[in-house]
């Protein structure tokens, strides 16, 4: 659908984007940030889209090896390890700044993690 411009509605642009951020490469992070920036623009109230251009920014700094911003990733440092919530640069956005992104609180994140590994 991307290839012959098909693409038109906003969910349209978000389910695209899924694809893409369930890639494996930084281009294919790339590509699903835009396409979800995309999503978000064309309405600004699906808040898929919104948090999705939080999740594919996170993910695309996971990928290079760097704090994500927004902790939506989460990863077992070892085969053996539980679920922990991927490292945080918890000074780069707050959590107003995640809510705008219907993105959980750092704390209810972290929270999420451990929740995890009790199942």
């Amino acid at each position: 659908m991307l290839r012959d411009n098909a693409l038109r509605t906003s969910n349209d642009y978000f389910n695209a984007a899924i694809v893409f951020q369930h890639g494996d490469t930084p281009d294919d992070y790339l590509l699903a940030l835009s396409l979800a920036q995309i999503a978000a623009t064309l309405d600004p109230g699906n808040k898929g889209a919104l948090w999705l251009t939080a999740a594919v920014w996170d993910r695309l700094l996971m990928s290079r090896k760097v704090p994500q911003w927004y902790g939506t990733q989460y990863h077992k440092a070892t085969a053996e390890s539980p679920i922990e919530l991927y490292p945080v640069d918890e000074s780069a956005v707050t959590d107003e700044e995640r809510a705008a992104r219907n993105v959980p609180s750092l704390q209810e994140a972290k929270a999420r993690a451990a929740a995890m590994n009790r199942h």
